[in-house]
C-alpha cells in the first residue's frame, strides 16, 4: 500500500518564518551598518565606555581641586545683632555690627598639599589611560561581535539550505518508496538526517539572536521596545536609524586598516613563497600581506599603550602619595592676615577697624598613630603599584605575542577553511550528478550535503576569527583607542 505524502509540517512553517525574520540582516535592503559605523557607534554610545569616560572626568576635576589647595583662601565672616540694656532707669537699645576678611596662604605644609595635588593629577592620568584602554577593549569586542554576527548568520543559512535539501529529498523519497522504487530504509534515513538539521538549525537560530544582542548591547541601544512601547530611533543626516540589529544589513568588513603595510619582502620570505603550497588558495579569501614589523615579539613595547600608562601613572601617584601622606608628619606653616571692622560694640558706641598679620605654626605631637599607619599603608601601596607596572608590562608583553600568534594561526586556518568550503562544493556537486546517474548511495549524498553546511560555516566562522584577529593586534599595540580611519 502506498504511503500518503508527508502533509505540511507546522513546525517547518515557524522555523521558515524565523529564518526569513532573522536573515533580514543580510538579504534586507534596510539600514547597512558597516564594521566602521559600529565602531564609531559603540565609541559615542556604549554605556561602559561612557561610564569610564565620566570617570576619567571626575578625576581630572580632582586634580583641579588638589591644585587648588595650594592657593591662597580667602574668607569673610560678619555678624549683626541687637542689644537691648537697662541702664539708671533707661533703656537703649544698639546695633553691635562686625566684619572680617581672613586670608590664609600656606607656606610649608612638609609637601602635603603640593604632594597630594601631584597624585591626584597622576591619578586623573591613570583614568584616562583607563578610559582609552576601555575603549580598546570594547571596539575590540565590538569588532568580534560584528563578524560573529556575520558567521552565525552564515551557519544559520547554511543549515536552513541543508534542511531545504533534505525536506526535498524526503518527499523524493516518499515519491521513490510509493512508486514502488525506493525504499523504507532511505525514507528512514532521510527523515533522520532531516530532523538533526532541523535541530541545528534551532540551535544556530538561537546562536544568532545571542550574537546579535551581544552586538546590540555592545553598541549602546535598546531594542525595538523601548520603556515608552515606542521604536527607539536615532537619525544620522535623513536617514533613520532602527534599533534593532535585525532590521540592519551587516557587510563583510576587510581586516584592520593599519595593517595594510607594504614592506620589502626578505630572501626567506622570496624562497618560501617560490615552494608550492600544501593546498590550494582561492582568490577571493587571500588574506592581505601581514607586516614583518607587527610580527615580531622582540619589538618593544609601545609606550602608548593604555594598560601601561595607566599602571605608570598609579605608580607615581602612589609615590606622591606617600610623600603627601608623610609630609602630615611635620609641622606645617601659614600665614594669615586679617582685617576686622566693628561698629555698636559697647555702650560708648564705639566704631574701628583692626588689621593683623600672622604666622601660624601647627606642630603634630600625638594623633593615636592614625597619621603613622595611614604613612606605613601608603607605602605599601607603592610597593604595591610597582609591582602592577611590572606586571603590566609582562602581561603588554605577552599579549603582543600572542595576539601575533593568533593572526598568523588564524590565517593559515581561514586558508585552509575557505579551500575546504570551496573543495566541498565541488565534491557535493560531484556526488549529486552521480547520484542521479544511480552510482553514489543515498548516504553518499546525505554525507555530502551535510558536510558543506559544515564546511561553509567553519569558513565563515574562520573568516571572523581572522578579521577580529587584525584588530586584536591593533589593541595589543595600543592602535584601537578610538575607531581606526581608512
Amino acid at each position: 500500500m502506498p504511503l500518503p505524502k508527508n502533509p505540511k509540517n507546522t513546525y517547518r512553517q515557524s522555523m521558515f518564518a524565523k529564518i526569513v525574520a532573522l536573515l533580514a540582516l543580510c538579504t534586507s535592503t534596510g539600514y547597512a551598518l558597516t564594521l566602521q559605523e559600529a565602531l564609531e557607534k559603540a565609541y559615542q554610545n556604549n554605556p561602559t565606555l561612557s561610564a569610564a569616560k565620566n570617570q576619567a572626568n571626575a578625576s581630572r576635576y580632582q586634580a583641579y581641586a588638589g591644585r587648588g589647595a595650594l592657593l591662597p583662601t580667602l574668607s569673610a565672616e560678619g555678624t549683626w545683632g541687637v542689644t537691648t540694656y537697662d541702664q539708671n532707669s533707661q533703656t537703649d537699645t544698639i546695633h553691635p555690627r562686625t566684619g572680617a576678611l581672613t586670608l590664609t596662604q600656606p607656606i610649608f605644609t612638609g609637601g602635603n598639599l603640593s604632594y597630594a595635588a601631584a597624585a591626584a593629577n597622576y591619578n586623573a592620568k591613570a583614568a584616562g589611560a583607563d578610559a582609552a584602554g576601555a575603549a580598546g577593549s570594547i571596539l575590540l569586542q565590538t569588532v568580534a561581535a560584528y563578524t560573529g554576527t556575520l558567521a552565525a548568520a552564515a551557519q544559520v543559512s547554511a543549515t536552513e539550505s541543508l534542511v531545504a535539501s533534505l525536506e526535498k529529498q524526503e518527499a523524493a523519497a516518499i515519491a521513490r518508496l510509493n512508486a514502488g522504487e525506493g525504499t523504507r530504509t532511505d525514507r528512514a534515513l532521510t527523515v533522520a538526517r532531516l530532523k538533526t538539521a532541523q535541530g541545528n538549525l534551532a540551535t544556530a537560530i538561537a546562536a544568532y539572536q545571542s550574537a546579535s544582542q551581544n552586538l546590540q548591547n555592545l553598541l549602546g541601544i535598546r531594542g525595538e521596545e523601548t520603556e515608552r512601547g515606542e521604536e527607539d530611533k536615532t537619525t544620522q543626516g535623513e536617514q533613520s536609524v532602527p534599533a534593532a540589529i535585525s532590521s540592519w544589513q551587516l557587510t563583510w568588513p576587510e581586516p584592520a586598516p593599519a595593517l595594510y603595510v607594504s614592506h620589502p619582502k626578505t630572501e626567506e620570505e622570496e624562497e618560501k613563497e617560490s615552494l608550492p603550497a600544501a593546498y590550494p588558495s582561492p582568490t577571493t579569501v587571500t588574506p592581505p600581506q601581514i607586516p614583518a614589523s607587527n610580527l615580531s615579539p622582540a619589538r618593544p613595547l609601545p609606550v602608548a599603550h593604555p594598560t601601561l600608562q595607566a599602571a605608570e601613572a598609579r605608580a607615581k601617584a602612589a609615590d606622591k602619595t606617600y610623600k603627601s601622606q608623610r609630609g602630615k608628619l611635620l609641622p606645617s606653616l601659614n600665614a594669615v592676615a586679617t582685617t576686622a571692622y566693628g561698629e555698636d560694640t559697647s555702650t560708648a558706641r564705639t566704631s574701628g577697624t583692626q588689621s593683623s598679620v600672622q604666622l601660624q605654626l601647627n606642630i603634630p605631637i600625638f594623633k593615636g598613630f592614625s597619621e603613622f599607619n595611614t604613612t606605613r599603608a601608603a607605602a605599601a601601596n607603592r610597593l604595591a603599584s610597582a609591582d602592577a607596572l611590572r606586571a603590566a608590562k609582562n602581561t603588554l608583553e605577552a599579549n603582543i605575542i600572542n595576539s601575533n600568534n593568533n593572526l598568523e594561526a588564524y590565517k593559515t586556518t581561514w586558508q585552509a577553511a575557505s579551500a575546504a568550503a570551496e573543495a566541498q562544493q565541488d565534491y557535493t556537486t560531484s556526488i549529486e550528478k552521480t547520484y542521479s546517474y544511480g552510482e553514489a548511495s543515498l548516504l553518499d549524498l546525505l554525507d555530502a550535503r551535510q558536510s558543506l553546511a559544515a564546511t561553509k560555516a567553519a569558513a565563515a566562522k574562520a573568516k571572523a576569527d581572522y578579521i577580529t584577529s587584525t584588530y586584536a593586534v591593533l589593541e595589543a599595540q595600543g592602535q584601537l583607542q578610538t575607531p581606526p580611519q581608512r
